[in-house]
């Protein structure tokens, strides 16, 4: 009876460890919603056209809002990225929103999303991509990006 016993508590614990494993590739394959090319170009555009005001770190300043860490999560976290790219083609930069062309407020939400712990992958981000940004976000930011 012990061993009947301790081999049903072996395969439980067995079922419940190959089913954390599946739900976290699940979870990391839907999460790679930019490639890591959108991302390096999101630096360079968010570098001039971004950064004199939420700073080269993302980290913002004065009334420009940190676009990383846990005040981004707080912000945006239970919102969708299609939300974030709207409002920042709506509202970005201040005095000239909207002025970008449309692949560069793409390839700057793959950077924040980056710079957020999202892991780049070979889908690129679109306009028609929607995804809970806490989907596909650890929570951990990123190293500050290098502002050369």
């Amino acid at each position: 009876m012990l061993n009947l016993e301790r081999n049903i508590l072996l395969i439980g614990i067995a079922t419940a460890l190959a089913a954390v494993m599946i739900s976290g590739q699940e979870r990391d394959s839907g999460s790679r919603v930019y490639t890591a090319q959108q991302a390096t170009a999101g630096r360079s555009a968010f570098q001039t056209n971004c950064a004199g005001c939420h700073l080269a770190d993302l980290s913002g300043e004065g009334d420009a809002p940190p676009l990383r860490g846990t005040a981004f999560l707080g912000a945006w976290g239970s919102r969708t990225t299609k939300e974030l790219l709207s409002f920042i083609q709506r509202a970005m930069p201040p005095q000239r929103s909207g002025s970008l062309p449309p692949q560069q407020y793409l390839d700057i939400v793959a950077l924040i999303l980056q710079q957020n712990g999202a892991v780049a992958g070979n889908q690129a981000f679109t306009a028609n991509t929607e995804v809970t940004i806490n989907s596909v976000v650890s929570g951990q930011a990123e190293a500050a990006p290098d502002p050369r």
